[in-house]
């Protein structure tokens, strides 16, 4: 039997969706970019040419949700226009892949997890750092106890970055950008949702979110202790603490090639090449290849739900975190204008 190929709608033209495109010809499994849909026909088409692809091309997004060809849809727009979307393609019948964050709130991101249950199609948040192989040794290491229960974990994501990083109108904090992922891992580590304990943050000229050095609790002496920076540069490695080792995810902790297993005896590296000497524009893009092939797998099975994750309910048990953390920041009971 002949092996079923994939066909993606991509939505957006930014450098996530270069990246995202080029990744697709290192999968291990068989896809085909069959729809291109942007904000104009001139950046499709433009786009279509770079990567010389033989898709449809489309001056608007619709037009794409609408293609019969089509099996799923990758969001690659920015963060206020995920929803709309999202919730568009969904009800045309399209599988999704979205990138983080899925919703700019609770009730966004729950609105897009009901629909998708309704129409019976996959949702996916484009957390890709779980796919990552050195995630998976992580997942392995730590359901198989094999350095007892881990107690903590740390990690930091700081850059220098632009002036106009940070865009609240669009949707766009260090909490919801780069902050997520820091916590996205704590959760994935414990499987469990944490309590938000201390905050501890500075704004920038704009408002937003500049430094966040965050603590969250997780039961039991459990913590992670989470800094995000705008402002420079940090380790942006993750470590777990265990009861009888630590277990370090290299910089960048969110796309890693090593893991490193540290004991009183000594250390162990574990190496995960991405073997790929293209120009990407983020760094080590070429791994979204492994969250585009647990996608094929997912919707080849015939699953609606993806089995990686850092909770049960994820992503919604997520946001409603990201929610009480942005809460802590503004010292609001509610929130007003993100999470």
């Amino acid at each position: 039997m002949a092996e079923t190929t994939l066909k993606w709608g991509i939505l957006g033209c930014g450098n996530i969706c270069n990246d995202f495109v080029m990744a697709l010809d290192k999968t291990e499994r068989k896809h085909k970019v069959v729809a291109i849909g942007a904000s104009s026909l001139q950046r499709a088409e433009e786009f279509y040419k770079s990567h010389s692809l033989d898709a449809k091309v489309y001056g608007d997004y619709e037009s794409v949700l609408a293609d019969k060809n089509v099996d799923v849809i990758y969001i690659g727009l920015r963060n206020y226009l995920h929803h709309d979307h999202v919730i568009k393609a969904l009800k045309a019948g399209k599988n999704v892949l979205c990138e983080k964050p899925l919703g700019l709130n609770l009730k966004q991101t729950q609105n897009m997890i009901e629909t998708a249950k309704s129409a019976g199609k996959l949702l996916v948040e484009g957390y890709w750092s779980l796919h990552f192989p050195a995630y998976r040794k992580l997942d392995s290491i730590l359901a198989k106890k094999e350095y007892g229960k881990a107690y903590k974990v740390e990690a930091s994501f700081g850059y220098t970055l632009p002036s106009d990083f940070v865009n609240l109108e669009r949707g766009e904090t260090m909490l919801t950008t780069l902050g997520c992922y820091t916590i996205m891992v704590a959760h994935f580590v414990y499987k469990t949702k944490g309590e938000v304990f201390k905050v501890d943050w500075a704004v920038n000229e704009k408002g937003g979110d500049k430094r966040t050095k965050l603590t969250l609790n997780f039961g039991e002496g459990k913590q992670a202790v989470l800094t995000f920076d705008e402002t420079q540069s940090l380790e942006n490695k993750l470590k777990v603490h265990c009861e009888r080792g630590v277990i370090e995810i290299d910089q960048p902790f969110w796309c890693p090639t090593l893991l490193t297993t540290i004991t009183g005896e000594g250390s162990q590296n574990y190496e995960f090449p991405l073997n790929d000497d293209r120009k990407f524009n983020y760094p080590n893009s070429s791994g979204l290849r492994y969250e585009i092939d647990h996608i094929y797998d997912t919707i080849v099975r015939k699953k609606t739900q993806s089995e990686i994750g850092g909770l049960k309910k994820a992503p919604s048990e997520l946001v409603l975190v990201l929610s009480k953390v942005s809460c802590k920041q503004v010292e609001l009971t509610k929130p007003t204008v993100l999470l």
